[in-house]
Protein backbone atom coordinates (compact mmCIF):
# COMPACT_ATOMS: atom_id res chain seq x y z
CA UNK A 1 0.00 0.00 0.00
CA UNK A 2 0.99 3.46 -0.97
CA UNK A 3 2.05 5.37 2.29
CA UNK A 4 0.30 8.93 2.08
CA UNK A 5 3.06 11.66 1.43
CA UNK A 6 2.46 14.28 4.55
CA UNK A 7 3.62 17.50 3.29
CA UNK A 8 2.12 20.49 2.84
CA UNK A 9 -1.47 19.96 1.11
CA UNK A 10 -1.57 19.30 -2.01
CA UNK A 11 1.54 17.78 -2.52
CA UNK A 12 3.28 20.89 -2.40
CA UNK A 13 6.39 21.76 -1.65
CA UNK A 14 7.82 25.01 0.12
CA UNK A 15 9.00 26.98 -2.84
CA UNK A 16 12.82 27.63 -2.94
CA UNK A 17 13.21 30.82 -1.11
CA UNK A 18 15.93 31.99 -3.72
CA UNK A 19 13.34 31.41 -6.67
CA UNK A 20 12.56 34.99 -6.32
CA UNK A 21 12.84 38.12 -4.63
CA UNK A 22 10.16 38.66 -2.18
CA UNK A 23 9.84 41.55 -0.32
CA UNK A 24 7.88 39.95 3.20
CA UNK A 25 9.86 39.28 6.06
CA UNK A 26 9.25 36.98 9.37
CA UNK A 27 10.53 38.15 12.45
CA UNK A 28 10.54 35.36 15.49
CA UNK A 29 10.54 35.68 18.99
CA UNK A 30 10.79 32.90 21.53
CA UNK A 31 9.88 32.93 24.94
CA UNK A 32 10.45 30.03 27.26
CA UNK A 33 9.83 28.59 31.02
CA UNK A 34 13.03 26.96 32.99
CA UNK A 35 13.74 23.44 31.32
CA UNK A 36 11.19 21.11 33.39
CA UNK A 37 12.84 17.54 33.10
CA UNK A 38 13.68 15.96 35.97
CA UNK A 39 16.11 13.62 34.20
CA UNK A 40 17.36 13.86 30.06
CA UNK A 41 18.35 17.63 30.52
CA UNK A 42 20.53 16.94 27.91
CA UNK A 43 17.81 15.92 25.39
CA UNK A 44 15.50 18.67 26.49
CA UNK A 45 18.11 20.97 25.78
CA UNK A 46 18.54 19.62 22.25
CA UNK A 47 14.98 19.69 21.98
CA UNK A 48 14.80 23.63 22.40
CA UNK A 49 17.70 24.47 20.12
CA UNK A 50 16.35 22.01 17.58
CA UNK A 51 12.79 24.40 17.91
CA UNK A 52 14.90 27.38 17.66
CA UNK A 53 16.85 26.26 14.82
CA UNK A 54 13.69 25.55 13.10
CA UNK A 55 12.28 28.62 12.92
CA UNK A 56 15.14 30.57 12.76
CA UNK A 57 15.91 28.53 9.88
CA UNK A 58 12.78 29.45 7.69
CA UNK A 59 13.21 33.46 9.11
CA UNK A 60 16.68 33.47 7.61
CA UNK A 61 15.74 32.41 4.45
CA UNK A 62 13.43 34.81 3.84
CA UNK A 63 14.12 38.35 2.29
CA UNK A 64 13.58 41.48 4.71
CA UNK A 65 11.70 44.39 3.83
CA UNK A 66 10.51 47.48 6.11
CA UNK A 67 7.74 48.11 3.45
CA UNK A 68 4.03 46.67 4.07
CA UNK A 69 1.50 45.67 7.23
CA UNK A 70 3.15 43.47 9.64
CA UNK A 71 0.82 40.49 11.62
CA UNK A 72 2.03 39.56 15.39
CA UNK A 73 1.30 35.81 16.22
CA UNK A 74 1.48 33.44 18.64
CA UNK A 75 1.48 29.78 19.33
CA UNK A 76 3.08 27.85 21.62
CA UNK A 77 6.65 26.40 20.93
CA UNK A 78 5.83 23.04 19.93
CA UNK A 79 3.07 24.52 17.92
CA UNK A 80 4.71 26.82 16.47
CA UNK A 81 8.17 24.45 15.52
CA UNK A 82 6.51 21.37 14.30
CA UNK A 83 3.13 22.87 12.85
CA UNK A 84 3.15 26.60 12.15
CA UNK A 85 6.56 26.90 10.72
CA UNK A 86 6.20 24.22 7.78
CA UNK A 87 3.53 26.13 6.89
CA UNK A 88 4.43 30.01 6.78
CA UNK A 89 6.73 29.98 4.00
CA UNK A 90 3.64 29.63 1.77
CA UNK A 91 2.06 32.32 3.49
CA UNK A 92 4.45 35.03 1.10
CA UNK A 93 3.06 33.61 -1.84
CA UNK A 94 -0.55 34.34 -0.58
CA UNK A 95 0.62 37.95 1.25
CA UNK A 96 4.08 38.90 -0.23
CA UNK A 97 4.17 42.54 1.11
CA UNK A 98 3.37 41.66 4.84
CA UNK A 99 5.39 41.32 7.39
CA UNK A 100 5.11 38.03 9.84
CA UNK A 101 6.23 38.24 13.49
CA UNK A 102 5.80 34.82 15.09
CA UNK A 103 5.62 34.91 19.09
CA UNK A 104 6.80 31.46 19.83
CA UNK A 105 6.16 31.22 23.27
CA UNK A 106 5.13 29.04 26.59
CA UNK A 107 2.14 29.39 28.37
CA UNK A 108 -0.55 30.47 25.75
CA UNK A 109 -0.29 34.54 24.91
CA UNK A 110 -3.87 36.36 25.55
CA UNK A 111 -4.67 38.25 22.51
CA UNK A 112 -6.34 40.61 25.34
CA UNK A 113 -3.46 41.23 27.39
CA UNK A 114 -0.47 41.20 25.13
CA UNK A 115 0.08 43.33 21.35
CA UNK A 116 -0.24 40.25 19.91
CA UNK A 117 -3.10 40.02 16.87
CA UNK A 118 -3.67 36.65 16.73
CA UNK A 119 -2.67 33.42 18.57
CA UNK A 120 -3.02 29.81 18.38
CA UNK A 121 -4.97 28.01 21.70
CA UNK A 122 -6.59 24.61 22.55
CA UNK A 123 -9.82 24.45 24.11
CA UNK A 124 -13.19 24.18 23.60
CA UNK A 125 -13.25 26.96 21.25
CA UNK A 126 -15.25 29.81 23.67
CA UNK A 127 -13.22 32.29 25.74
CA UNK A 128 -14.66 35.67 27.50
CA UNK A 129 -13.52 38.23 25.18
CA UNK A 130 -12.02 36.38 22.40
CA UNK A 131 -13.16 35.33 19.18
CA UNK A 132 -12.50 32.20 17.61
CA UNK A 133 -12.14 30.21 14.51
CA UNK A 134 -11.41 26.41 14.65
CA UNK A 135 -8.32 25.25 13.04
CA UNK A 136 -8.34 21.21 13.84
CA UNK A 137 -9.44 18.44 15.87
CA UNK A 138 -6.20 15.84 17.01
CA UNK A 139 -5.78 12.21 17.18
CA UNK A 140 -3.46 11.12 20.12
CA UNK A 141 -1.48 7.50 19.89
CA UNK A 142 1.80 6.51 21.71
CA UNK A 143 4.80 6.89 20.11
CA UNK A 144 8.47 5.63 20.71
CA UNK A 145 11.57 5.46 18.65
CA UNK A 146 12.44 1.69 16.16
CA UNK A 147 15.31 1.47 18.64
CA UNK A 148 13.85 1.91 21.85
CA UNK A 149 10.96 -1.07 20.78
CA UNK A 150 13.91 -3.05 19.47
CA UNK A 151 15.51 -2.84 22.64
CA UNK A 152 12.43 -3.10 25.29
CA UNK A 153 9.98 -4.94 23.20
CA UNK A 154 6.57 -3.71 21.82
CA UNK A 155 3.44 -4.13 24.05
CA UNK A 156 0.28 -5.90 23.31
CA UNK A 157 -2.03 -4.00 25.00
CA UNK A 158 -2.32 -0.65 27.08
CA UNK A 159 -1.60 -1.85 30.94
CA UNK A 160 2.02 -3.58 29.00
CA UNK A 161 2.88 0.61 28.99
CA UNK A 162 3.15 0.20 32.60
CA UNK A 163 6.51 -1.52 32.42
CA UNK A 164 7.77 0.97 29.78
CA UNK A 165 9.47 4.12 30.59
CA UNK A 166 6.58 7.21 29.88
CA UNK A 167 7.31 10.21 28.82
CA UNK A 168 5.14 12.66 30.78
CA UNK A 169 4.66 16.35 31.34
CA UNK A 170 5.41 17.97 34.90
CA UNK A 171 3.50 20.44 35.19
CA UNK A 172 0.25 20.33 32.14
CA UNK A 173 -2.01 21.82 31.15
CA UNK A 174 -5.35 20.53 32.08
CA UNK A 175 -6.91 20.18 28.73
CA UNK A 176 -3.91 18.53 27.88
CA UNK A 177 -3.81 14.67 27.88
CA UNK A 178 -1.46 13.44 30.42
CA UNK A 179 -0.72 9.28 30.43
CA UNK A 180 -2.79 9.14 33.38
CA UNK A 181 -5.98 10.58 31.92
CA UNK A 182 -5.18 7.95 28.88
CA UNK A 183 -5.02 5.31 31.23
CA UNK A 184 -8.41 5.96 32.78
CA UNK A 185 -10.08 5.73 29.82
CA UNK A 186 -9.26 1.94 29.68
CA UNK A 187 -10.11 1.56 32.96
CA UNK A 188 -6.20 1.54 34.16
CA UNK A 189 -4.93 3.17 37.67
CA UNK A 190 -1.55 4.53 36.53
CA UNK A 191 0.75 4.21 39.70
CA UNK A 192 2.85 6.73 41.46
CA UNK A 193 5.83 7.52 38.93
CA UNK A 194 9.04 5.61 39.83
CA UNK A 195 12.56 6.75 39.26
CA UNK A 196 12.19 5.28 35.31
CA UNK A 197 10.21 8.66 34.97
CA UNK A 198 10.89 11.40 32.55
CA UNK A 199 8.82 14.26 33.03
CA UNK A 200 9.04 17.56 31.15
CA UNK A 201 7.31 21.17 30.88
CA UNK A 202 7.85 21.20 27.27
CA UNK A 203 6.06 18.92 24.85
CA UNK A 204 8.87 19.73 22.31
CA UNK A 205 11.23 18.39 24.93
CA UNK A 206 9.32 15.07 25.10
CA UNK A 207 9.08 14.43 21.37
CA UNK A 208 12.72 14.62 21.42
CA UNK A 209 13.24 12.36 24.34
CA UNK A 210 11.19 9.98 22.45
CA UNK A 211 12.81 10.53 18.91
CA UNK A 212 16.52 9.60 21.06
CA UNK A 213 15.18 6.33 22.58
CA UNK A 214 14.14 7.51 25.64
CA UNK A 215 10.92 6.23 26.58
CA UNK A 216 7.47 6.03 24.72
CA UNK A 217 5.03 8.96 24.92
CA UNK A 218 1.85 10.49 23.83
CA UNK A 219 2.28 11.71 20.33
CA UNK A 220 -0.58 14.26 18.96
CA UNK A 221 -0.52 13.63 15.52
CA UNK A 222 -0.82 16.85 13.46
CA UNK A 223 2.53 18.19 15.59
CA UNK A 224 4.63 14.58 15.19
CA UNK A 225 3.10 13.72 11.54
CA UNK A 226 6.79 14.09 10.18
CA UNK A 227 8.48 12.03 12.78
CA UNK A 228 6.06 9.58 11.76
CA UNK A 229 6.66 9.99 7.80
CA UNK A 230 10.06 9.79 8.64
CA UNK A 231 9.71 6.66 10.86
CA UNK A 232 12.16 8.84 13.44
CA UNK A 233 8.95 7.74 15.67
CA UNK A 234 6.53 4.83 15.59
CA UNK A 235 3.03 4.01 16.98
CA UNK A 236 3.32 1.48 19.75
CA UNK A 237 -0.31 0.39 19.59
CA UNK A 238 -3.28 0.65 17.77
CA UNK A 239 -5.43 2.32 20.30
CA UNK A 240 -6.37 5.79 19.30
CA UNK A 241 -7.67 8.40 21.28
CA UNK A 242 -9.23 11.97 20.26
CA UNK A 243 -10.00 14.31 22.81
CA UNK A 244 -12.83 16.55 22.90
CA UNK A 245 -11.01 20.49 22.71
CA UNK A 246 -9.31 21.32 19.56
CA UNK A 247 -6.51 23.60 18.10
CA UNK A 248 -8.57 27.34 17.54
CA UNK A 249 -7.13 30.68 16.09
CA UNK A 250 -8.21 33.30 18.51
CA UNK A 251 -8.19 37.24 18.28
CA UNK A 252 -9.46 40.02 20.61
CA UNK A 253 -13.34 40.49 19.63
CA UNK A 254 -13.71 44.13 20.69
CA UNK A 255 -11.19 44.97 18.19
CA UNK A 256 -11.47 45.31 14.27
CA UNK A 257 -8.57 42.96 12.67
CA UNK A 258 -6.15 44.78 10.63
CA UNK A 259 -6.38 43.49 6.66
CA UNK A 260 -2.64 41.51 7.12
CA UNK A 261 -4.12 40.14 10.20
CA UNK A 262 -7.65 39.09 8.69
CA UNK A 263 -5.36 37.74 5.61
CA UNK A 264 -3.27 35.32 8.20
CA UNK A 265 -6.36 34.07 9.70
CA UNK A 266 -8.17 33.26 6.97
CA UNK A 267 -5.21 31.60 5.09
CA UNK A 268 -4.45 29.67 8.12
CA UNK A 269 -7.52 28.14 8.54
CA UNK A 270 -8.01 27.53 5.16
CA UNK A 271 -4.25 25.41 5.51
CA UNK A 272 -5.48 23.25 8.41
CA UNK A 273 -9.01 22.47 6.94
CA UNK A 274 -7.48 20.83 3.82
CA UNK A 275 -4.72 19.05 6.05
CA UNK A 276 -7.56 16.85 8.18
CA UNK A 277 -5.81 13.86 9.41
CA UNK A 278 -8.16 10.84 10.36
CA UNK A 279 -7.29 7.44 11.92
CA UNK A 280 -7.02 6.04 7.88
CA UNK A 281 -4.68 8.13 7.71
CA UNK A 282 -2.05 7.00 10.10
CA UNK A 283 1.14 4.67 9.19
CA UNK A 284 0.42 1.00 11.32
CA UNK A 285 1.58 -0.23 14.35
CA UNK A 286 5.35 -0.93 14.49
CA UNK A 287 6.49 -4.72 14.89
CA UNK A 288 9.59 -6.04 15.55
CA UNK A 289 11.10 -8.40 13.12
Amino acid sequence: MQRRRWGLPGGREPPDPQSRRQPERILVRACFAPVGAHRGRDTAVRGRDRGLRGIASVATELRASDSGETVTVAASVALASLWLMPRVVGFREHRPDTTLRLLAADPYTDPQNSDVDLALRFGAGHWPGLASAKLFDDLVVPVASPAYLERRGVPDRPDDLLGHTLLDHDDIDPTWMPWRSWFAEFGIAMPRRTSDALLFNAYLNMVQAATDGQGVALGWVHLIRRSLERGDLVRVLPDIRKPREMQYLTWRASRELSSAATAFRDWIVAEARAERITQKDLPPVYRTA
